[in-house]
């Protein structure tokens, strides 16, 4: 439901790949780099990879770094990312513009956060602040201030652990809101939760993290939902124990919220606990079966391809639409797909010729904002070799948050179509049986 305020950092990432080009003197032609530094910039990981593997054996040392730093970020081998990014900031220190070190900084914060390791997170957070303020502006500044303030807060908590006793499973149903719906327990309280893929962190409300136990830790920082942009506060807890149907998590960070903030006023219903992508992603393979089973097996099934990557704490997943194939955020917290800004300017006219103009209204965390769509009424999806087609898809006309990317938002409407939708966050895919 929520994301973290990063836009301008996302930028900064951006920005980083030419400045390391203009300082380090790369073998390669301007082509290459030319097409690496837009594809960066895009973040479409997927050309980018394969750019890097028949291209890569062209540029010098450093840039080879740079580029697998962020592949192995995107593709999920933080530890390997953070060697690489150590790697660079020790022995081409001195190349680096203080603009490029700081989003390396960044990069090296955001595989120490999804490896659990708070304290390490927060001292590269801390190193921006204090070495680099002058070299990210304003708006970036703020947002890692903010990022240390939650980071900072988790410093002495110990690593998410999830335990699988074999293969496990989780029973789900759609609630009112059509939203995915899984049992959460703690000791003889139970409740429910949403499972929700692209909540940057768990949330619950306060009168929940009350009834679950949860340590509450002296924190506030500012968070905005994804689909509205809407902004507020939001608190910090920490569960030390919870069952999620059969599997037991450790150590479940979530951001504590004020109930208000959670209910979803059109439905009168309050999202009282929210899964997010740090606890989904640590049970590496999930099957999502279309008759109300979660399983997460025993041993995972790699794969040779990979269509998943992730944007800081997105998932993002290709798909062939049209002719083209294009990186959508992957959303299990959303009832439906929605088409971003970006698809809407690049395929302008057939939208015009075959959508109906419409005003909607979009709740989530916050609030609920109205905005100007049209509504295709079918479009084609193929995830992994299997096409599907989606009835009256919504396409948004103006950017939800600068710096915006990627080309809509696949929801729950789009795993559904497959009686078997398979995520693995190891192998890094995502394809339906």
């Amino acid at each position: 439901m929520s994301k973290n305020l990063l836009t301008p950092l996302y930028w900064l990432l951006a920005l980083a790949f030419p400045l390391c080009l203009a300082q380090c003197r790369p073998h390669a032609s301007p082509e290459i780099l030319g097409r690496l530094d837009s594809l960066l910039r895009e973040k479409d990981f997927f050309r980018l990879e394969a750019l890097f593997a028949s291209e890569g054996d062209q540029l010098d040392r450093a840039h080879r770094l740079f580029i697998r730093a962020h592949l192995d970020n995107a593709f999920n081998r933080n530890l390997a990312a953070a060697k690489e990014v150590d790697t660079l900031l020790s022995e081409f220190k001195s190349a680096f513009p203080d603009s490029t070190r700081a989003a390396l900084l960044l990069l090296r914060e955001d595989c120490h956060f999804k490896l659990f390791q708070y304290a390490a997170a927060a001292a590269d957070d801390s190193s921006i602040i204090h070495g680099y303020a002058h070299a990210i502006g304003a708006g970036a500044l703020a947002d890692v201030r903010n990022n240390f303030l939650l980071r900072n807060g988790l410093r002495f908590t110990p690593r998410q652990m999830v335990d699988i006793p074999g293969a496990a499973e989780i029973p789900w149903q759609r609630d009112v809101l059509g939203l995915m719906d899984v049992p959460v327990r703690h000791d003889n309280v139970q409740c429910s939760g949403i499972f929700d893929s692209r909540a940057n962190i768990s949330s619950i409300t306060e009168t929940y993290a009350r009834k679950l136990g949860l340590r509450l830790l002296p924190v506030h920082y500012t968070e905005s939902s994804g689909i509205t942009g809407i902004e507020f506060t939001t608190g910090l807890g920490v569960a030390d124990s919870i069952y999620i149907g059969d599997l037991l998590v450790r150590n479940v960070v979530f951001q504590v919220m004020p109930d208000s903030i959670l209910y979803i006023a059109p439905a009168n219903v309050t999202l009282n606990v929210i899964i997010g992508f740090p606890v989904i992603a640590a049970m590496g393979e999930i099957h999502i079966f279309r008759n109300g089973r979660i399983v997460v097996p025993a041993a995972e099934t790699p794969e040779t391809f990979h269509n998943l990557a992730l944007d800081r704490l997105d998932p993002v997943v290709a798909v062939a639409i049209w002719k083209d194939t294009l990186a959508f955020d992957l959303d299990l917290g959303a009832d439906d797909t929605n088409l971003y800004y970006e698809f809407y300017g690049r395929y302008r006219e057939r939208i015009h010729r075959q959508a109906i103009e419409k005003d909607v209204h979009y709740g989530g965390a916050g609030g609920i904002k109205e905005r100007k769509v049209y509504v295709l009424p079918a479009l084609p999806v193929t995830l992994a070799g299997k096409r599907v087609v989606l009835d009256s898809v919504n396409v948004i006309t103006e950017p939800i948050y600068p710096g915006q990317r990627l080309y809509g938002n696949l929801g729950i409407d789009f795993a559904q179509q497959f009686n078997e939708f398979v995520l693995n966050f190891d192998s890094m895919y995502v394809k339906g049986n």
